[in-house]
């Protein structure tokens, strides 16, 4: 047990050398168009910048720019972030933060925007906390936001029956300054104010000009969704007291079991895909019995527990990763002829266990996994005031998915 527990410490500290590997092949541009190439911090957040990080090199300490002092950066192929000093309308899209205003109420702020096409027309997105607006410009234009506001409906000074009303005034900015040669009214009231369907307008029209487009953003499919079968062994220790005596009626170690989970995991499109949460129903068992002063103790533990918890994904490369499970086990377990028998004199029949945490780390390489994970201490004996137990494992877990789903 003691080599196992090692074997997670180092392993927990290799991983800890992996989350520092952030920086990729990336440039700035600084207030007198000087262009440095250097390694940027590829953070993923969902929200645009303020700042940067940036090394020379990966043994360096990082360096920090701002919107005072750079006027471009990127990592290649990957993203590129230019400062604009442009009018923006903050208006959420939560029911609470929506007025009876229709038209947008503009403040004038610099900002790093977020370049999603580029061409002859460009498009630029900007995220913050609960608020997504997209901008654009033609040529060597300045650049506007595209206006989207939702409101509240006045019902002193409208018959209609709906709660909440749309500016779509975006549709007729691109109209009148980037129409494509194919578009029709029909076709702008379809149009999205979404970023899939206004990289896709931008790119048709920089096409039906002659002109090429860069993209930046990633409409690759991502796999968001993942089922997997993790079958594995438990190798566990147990403790029971006698509340009398004090003395151990079980005391077990390196009992090694069997186990069985169906994982299915939720991966954030946000985060560069590192984050996700796990629900993993998982079947274990324990079978194990003692002699002690002739008295005789058996446990025969069979259930089925409820984990779920938080994984963070390291990348490798393209088909390798490793992760980091933190994990909660609820004590809503579902037992089956679960029973502890000590003599006849204690007919401890009956099991009900407590709530427990679990850490873990692997390796995920295509379809398949492997997982060595720690679990702490777990009490079976919670329906009886004197009696209480210390039960403990590892376990070794070999995954193979076998269903995923994603979006565009």
């Amino acid at each position: 047990m003691k080599t196992i527990y090692v074997a997670l410490i180092l392993f927990l500290i290799t991983i800890s050398s992996f989350s520092q590997k952030n920086y990729e092949n990336g440039y700035f541009i600084d207030n007198e168009n000087k262009r440095t190439e250097c390694l940027i911090k590829n953070s993923d957040l969902r929200n645009n910048p303020h700042v940067l990080y940036f090394k020379s090199n990966t043994t360096d300490q990082p360096n920090k720019g701002d919107l005072e002092s750079v006027k471009e950066f990127g990592v290649y192929g990957k993203f590129k972030f230019i400062r604009e000093k442009v009018k923006i309308d903050r208006s959420g899209y939560r029911i609470g933060d929506l007025t009876t205003e229709r038209e947008s109420i503009w403040s004038e702020e610099i900002l790093f925007l977020k370049v999603l096409a580029e061409g002859k027309a460009s498009l630029y997105g900007y995220e913050d906390e609960d608020i997504e607006k997209y901008f654009y410009s033609i040529s060597d234009s300045s650049v506007h936001q595209l206006i989207h506001k939702k409101y509240l409906i006045d019902k002193d000074n409208t018959e209609s029956n709906d709660l909440i009303g749309y500016n779509n005034q975006f549709r007729q900015q691109l109209w009148m300054e980037v129409r494509c040669s194919f578009s029709s009214m029909s076709f702008m009231e379809k149009l999205n104010y979404d970023k899939n369907d206004l990289v896709y307008y931008f790119e048709m029209y920089n096409k039906s000009n002659g002109n090429q487009t860069i993209k930046y953003s990633d409409n690759s499919k991502k796999n968001i969704f993942n089922l997997k079968l993790t079958p594995g062994i438990n190798i566990s220790s147990l403790q029971i007291p006698n509340p009398i005596t004090g003395i151990n009626i079980i005391n077990t170690e390196n009992n090694v079991s069997f186990r069985l989970g169906i994982e299915s995991e939720f991966i954030f499109p946000y985060y560069k895909n590192n984050w996700s949460v796990i629900f993993e129903p998982t079947f274990q068992s324990l079978q194990t019995k003692q002699e002690d002063n002739n008295h005789h103790t058996t446990i025969n533990f069979n259930s089925i527990d409820f984990p779920i918890g938080l994984r963070r994904y390291f990348f490798i490369n393209e088909h390798s990763k490793l992760f980091l499970n933190g994990i909660y086990i609820s004590k809503l377990s579902k037992n089956f002829n679960s029973t502890m028998i000590y003599s006849s004199t204690y007919p401890l029949n009956e099991i009900s266990t407590s709530g427990s945490f679990a850490i873990g780390g692997g390796l995920d390489f295509k379809k398949t996994s492997l997982e060595i994970r720690y679990y702490t201490k777990r009490d079976f004996l919670g329906s009886y005031a004197y009696w209480h137990s210390d039960y403990t494992r590892f376990s070794l877990i070999i995954g193979y998915r076998f269903f995923k789903a994603g979006h565009k």
